[in-house]
């Protein structure tokens, strides 16, 4: 319990990396763990020297949904979060869909495998001990990065690319303001996010606001539920093959949704 933490006061002390992070390939890129800690160590013992987070010699990217389901979610997140602390720079923690108060405290879906039932089984529920450390760990999935541009030309994410419309008044060179506005004209299509918002993620992300959980709010502006649904759907939309993003920058994405060909990671 200290370890957790710890680890997540100091994440937590950092100044948050950006929701669409720029990087450079070589890299190595890990999917879904779901609380597997055996999958995890396995993981890290065949791309760590050692198994030493100083040693690694190349980043390594995690796509999120670390916890639920299995039966290690406080131990895959400690973990995970340690080695972050010990190697910021070569170790990049994507959120995921569970990486979200309203999924991974959903203990009437998942059962014993909630992140929340290992929390409290583990920390106990005397003086909401147990909820007070899935709160904290929850904070540090709050500002972790959604996606990334990898050599200009991939995009990664945990999920996919969401469907969306091109507003004309509205162009690429205003994306930077797009976080500020208060309202937004939407297209009538009831599955299209606003290009503008997308290119407001890829140009300039520290603008971005960040969410607890992304699910809707009815409290939402027409112009912040945009900005939500477009974070949830990164996480939650299964990849489409060779969807155009309309930006004319992108080659390929790759996603947590889909494994390798190789090891299955």
């Amino acid at each position: 319990k200290r370890l957790l933490i710890f680890v997540c006061d100091a994440l937590l002390l950092r100044e948050p990396e950006p929701l669409c992070m720029r990087m450079a390939s070589p890299m190595i890129v890990c999917g879904d763990l779901h609380g597997s800690f055996a999958d995890l160590a396995f993981f890290l013992q065949q791309h760590s020297p050692f198994g030493s987070a100083k040693l690694l010699t190349s980043p390594i990217l995690f796509l999120g949904d670390y916890v639920d389901r299995g039966d290690h979610s406080v131990e895959v997140a400690a973990m995970l979060f340690a080695w972050k602390v010990l190697n910021p720079s070569r170790v990049v923690l994507f959120r995921g869909n569970h990486e979200d108060p309203s999924i991974n405290g959903d203990i009437a879906h998942y059962g014993t495998g909630s992140f929340l039932h290992k929390c409290v089984d583990l920390f106990g529920s005397r003086e909401d001990e147990g909820m007070d450390v899935w709160a904290l760990v929850n904070s540090v999935f709050e500002g972790l990065p959604i996606s990334a541009i990898i050599d200009n030309t991939i995009f990664a994410c945990h999920g996919g690319i969401p469907r969306l419309c091109y507003e004309p008044s509205h162009s690429s060179q205003n994306a930077d303001h797009c976080a500020s506005r208060s309202t937004s004209p939407l297209q009538a299509h009831p599955d299209a996010i606003p290009q503008y918002c997308f290119d407001a993620l890829l140009s300039n992300p520290h603008s971005m606001p960040r969410f607890k959980a992304v699910m809707p709010d009815p409290l939402d502006s027409e112009h912040m539920c945009a900005l939500r649904r477009l974070q949830r759907e990164i996480l939650w939309n299964d990849p489409v093959p060779n969807y155009s993003t309309g930006t004319g920058r992108l080659e390929e994405v790759f996603t947590g949704y889909e494994p390798s060909p190789g090891d299955g990671f």
